[in-house]
């Protein structure tokens, strides 16, 4: 004790040990000091290391881990992932489709990351189309399929807890984030989420489905209803979903639990959805993947909530250029002309009103009248 009492001394001032403090209390804050030493290496031995490093450094977590940041949840879905922790474009390489999307994406102020895709071997593109005794997808539809699954393995085997997956024709218009916060209150509405759950849209879903291609939505469908006023007018919106677009007011979107759903351009998925859609999807046994996530809905094998009218829709050359799409000419319904033909002319979006595309590449909106929808 004597010893330790000298060691001290240099540090007398820090303990608030003065000279003239009675020894018994130099030994009771010395006491209190070899007590504290002893409970924090009892702690260190005990605890297990990653318990520790996460209670040390709680504060150190990136604010983004969910795909938000500092702000409030609804802000969040204004942010450069609209909200999701990332977005992930599908995508077979460099292309025009690719170009448009960057130009896009850096004209809107998002961040969208495009992994390399797996090739895959003609013989698995085949041996997924025989799969089970039901329907089969085409040559090209199954390439596709496969890729979408690929990119759900990607999901999961990053540990995201939300992912916005596009294809990589996609086009939005120019207020996606404005539109966003709208989806962000209408999704937190519709699935009652938690008012402490940090992400903008909640959780409590499976895939949020912001692009397709037309929904079933009819008069008594549940919904949460809202005004948005960049939506298309109904006299303007094409596509088969047309005449369902007046079972809601005009000026409005809504979101609903998926019915029909179709066409993948652009979907959400949690964590769990990621696993529950890939475990399902993996089955095959249909026409296309965005058929078989289709098929899911109803049943309740898969939570999906859409957006109707869409947010986003996929941009196409003109078809007088020699367009056909990777599926249909990898189905062999067409030969597509390639990348020259494309580059300088402008194509056209449906139900986009101010297409981020043509904008970024050609400075003009391009809406795709409804006689040059197919």
């Amino acid at each position: 004790m004597n010893q330790m009492l000298s060691y001290l001394r240099p540090y007398h001032s820090s303990l608030g040990i003065g000279p003239n403090v009675p020894s018994k209390a130099i030994r009771f804050r010395v006491g209190c000091v070899l007590l504290l030493i002893a409970l924090l290496s009892t702690w260190f031995i005990l605890t297990p290391a990653r318990v520790r490093h996460s209670l040390i450094h709680t504060s150190q977590i990136p604010s983004n881990i969910l795909g938000v940041t500092r702000s409030t949840p609804r802000e969040s879905a204004t942010n450069a992932t609209l909200g999701f922790q990332r977005i992930l474009a599908l995508s077979g390489g460099p292309s025009w489709r690719t170009r448009g999307l960057k130009a896009a994406a850096a004209y809107t102020g998002l961040e969208i990351d495009i992994p390399e895709r797996p090739n895959n071997s003609p013989e698995l593109v085949d041996a997924f189309r025989q799969i089970g005794n039901g329907k089969k997808p085409a040559l090209g539809a199954a390439r596709a399929w496969l890729s979408h699954l690929d990119m759900l393995k990607y999901v999961i085997q990053s540990g995201l807890h939300t992912a916005l997956i596009l294809e990589d024709d996609v086009d939005w218009d120019l207020a996606l984030k404005d539109q966003m916060l709208l989806v962000s209150d209408a999704v937190r509405n519709f699935t009652r989420a938690d008012a402490s759950e940090p992400s903008p849209y909640g959780r409590n879903w499976d895939i949020l489905w912001l692009g397709h291609c037309g929904e079933y939505t009819v008069a008594d469908t549940e919904r949460f209803e809202y005004e948005d006023s960049t939506v298309l007018s109904h006299a303007n919106y094409t596509g088969w979903a047309a005449p369902y677009i007046t079972n809601m007011g005009e000026g409005h979107r809504l979101v609903q639990h998926g019915v029909n759903p179709i066409c993948t351009f652009a979907y959400a998925v949690t964590r769990q959805g990621a696993q529950r859609a890939l475990e399902w999807a993996e089955k095959g046994e249909s026409e296309a993947f965005d058929v078989k996530l289709m098929e899911a809905c109803r049943p309740k094998i898969l939570n999906v909530v859409t957006v109707q009218p869409e947010l986003m829709h996929h941009y196409t050359p003109p078809h007088d250029a020699g367009y056909w799409s990777e599926v249909n000419a990898g189905d062999g319904k067409g030969t597509d002309a390639g990348e020259s033909a494309y580059e300088s002319r402008m194509g056209g979006t449906e139900n986009i009103i101010h297409s981020a595309r043509c904008k970024a590449l050609f400075d003009r909106t391009c809406l795709k009248p409804f006689w040059e929808q197919y």
